[in-house]
C-alpha cells in the first residue's frame, strides 16, 4: 500500500460518508412525504 493510503483516517471517511448519505436520504424523503399528502386532482387543476 502507498504511504498516503496508510495515513488516511478511514474511520472519519466512513463517518463522513454515512452522514452525507443520511442527509441525502432526508433531503429526498421530506419533500416526498409532503408531496404525498397533497390531493392530486387539486394540485393539477387549472383555474
Amino acid at each position: 500500500m502507498s504511504p498516503v493510503l496508510e495515513r488516511l483516517p478511514w474511520g472519519f471517511l466512513a463517518l463522513y460518508l454515512a452522514v452525507g448519505a443520511a442527509v441525502g436520504v432526508l433531503a429526498a424523503l421530506l419533500p416526498a412525504v409532503r408531496a404525498s399528502r397533497v390531493d392530486v386532482l387539486r394540485a393539477i387543476s387549472y383555474e
